[in-house]
């Protein structure tokens, strides 16, 4: 009874109590430690970071060691770590996970912050207090996100109705930015929380969505740290490092575009003065009955969909974009019209037929300017035996001899 009331803290369910039991129930009582005496706290970890899910136990340990043991106090705290935590995994998202023995154990560590990887990160109690129906501020960390790029015209309440009809996919919250403008590149996005702690099915690999004309931008941001290509849709790169040509466009928007199926609620905000009550309840019943109203124009019925109130995303066919079908191209992502006189072929330095300047150079290091000259002159001043006087020409008067000629 006492390590059922948590009054014990053992690594493992005690062996005094699985050794008079069968087989199903030692089992349950190893389900039961997982489930209510070990304790997990997890911590958001920034795309910049590079990790993957199949990192193990060790490694993880390495990488914290490696970015913390830079002072006594950082060495001190990463060694009672190593010795506290049960398991330390990455869930391949964007949340590493910390398993303690007990509640005592994850108290301790609750709050505090470490390094790995040039990030940082925070271990927070998602599990405490948890209740159905209520996220908590650490929860939400937990929660999948997305950024959406180019919906002012549908409008939040809008893609939210309308993203809330596709399978399984239920949106939590949304809101606008909430930090600081100098912090961002863009703040102009709507930032969507799911109610999973992965990407949902329909939304996995997806980039762009096409909802009846009016093209959007999803931004994995958990994930991809940059914003997607505007001319491949890929999420890998940005615009100006995109390689690919215009005959490889289409294959690549038609992976990662979808089209909206379904119907597209509608929704105005109304006149300043609707939203003036003089009591909360008044307001309250204003805000329902308006929630009705989108509610019901988004379960209008259309004989595209398979049922009422069900919408899809589709794929794109390849040959209707190369074709420049405008029911299936992207208006949102055209150029600005200063740079449509450029031609795909023959001019490798200005923009292509889409307007898009195509990058023709490699990651990395940078070729300097004469520097093939002067490593040949380099290997051939090596090749020969040089002397003056009575020694031999060392590698420092090489190299001074190469600046100066």
């Amino acid at each position: 009874m006492a390590y059922a009331n948590k009054q014990l803290e053992l690594p493992h369910a005690p062996r005094f109590l699985k050794a008079t039991m069968p087989l199903l129930q030692r089992a349950m009582l190893e389900q039961y430690h997982e489930a209510f005496i070990e304790v997990t706290l997890t911590a958001e970890v920034a795309p910049r970071a590079k990790l993957h899910r199949g990192m193990t136990h060790n490694a993880l340990v390495a990488l914290l060691f490696a970015a913390n043991t830079d002072s006594a106090r950082g060495r001190q705290m990463i060694g009672r770590l190593m010795d506290d935590v049960k398991m330390l995994y990455f869930d391949g998202g964007h949340t590493l996970k910390f398993v303690f023995n007990s509640r005592r154990l994850a108290d301790i560590y609750a709050g505090l912050a470490f390094r790995i990887n040039g990030t940082c990160i925070v271990l927070d109690d998602t599990e405490k207090g948890e209740r159905d129906g209520t996220y908590r501020a650490e929860r939400m960390k937990r929660q999948y996100a997305v950024r959406v790029y180019g919906a002012r015209q549908i409008g939040l309440v809008a893609l939210i109705a309308a993203l809330n009809k596709l399978p399984e996919v239920e949106i939590v919250d949304a809101e606008r930015p909430r930090i600081d403008p100098t912090e961002i590149t863009d703040n102009r996005y709507l930032l969507l929380h799911f109610s999973t702690e992965d990407c949902p099915l329909a939304l996995r690999g997806v980039t762009k969505i096409d909802f009846q004309g009016q093209m959007i931008t999803v931004h994995h941001h958990l994930l991809q740290q940059r914003m997607p290509c505007a001319r491949c849709y890929v999420p890998y790169h940005t615009t100006g490092f995109c390689k690919a040509t215009a005959a490889q466009i289409p294959k690549r928007q038609e992976k990662y575009l979808r089209k909206y199926n379904g119907n597209l609620p509608s929704y105005h905000v109304g006149q300043e003065l609707q939203y003036k009550h003089s009591d909360a309840d008044s307001f309250i019943n204003f805000l329902q009955t308006m929630q009705r109203e989108v509610a019901m124009t988004s379960a209008s019925h259309s004989h595209d969909l398979p049922q009422e109130g069900v919408a899809t995303l589709t794929t794109t066919d390849a040959e209707r974009l190369e074709a420049g079908d405008t029911s299936t191209t992207i208006h949102a992502t055209t150029p600005s019209s200063e740079y449509a006189t450029g031609s795909a072929e023959g001019d490798t330095t200005g923009p292509g037929a889409d307007g898009f300047h195509t990058a023709r150079r490699k990651g990395g290091g940078v070729r300097l300017e004469g520097h093939a000259v002067a490593t040949q002159a380099k290997n051939a001043l090596r090749k020969q035996v040089v002397h003056n006087g009575d020694f031999e020409v060392t590698e420092k008067r090489l190299r001074h001899r190469i600046q100066i000629g």
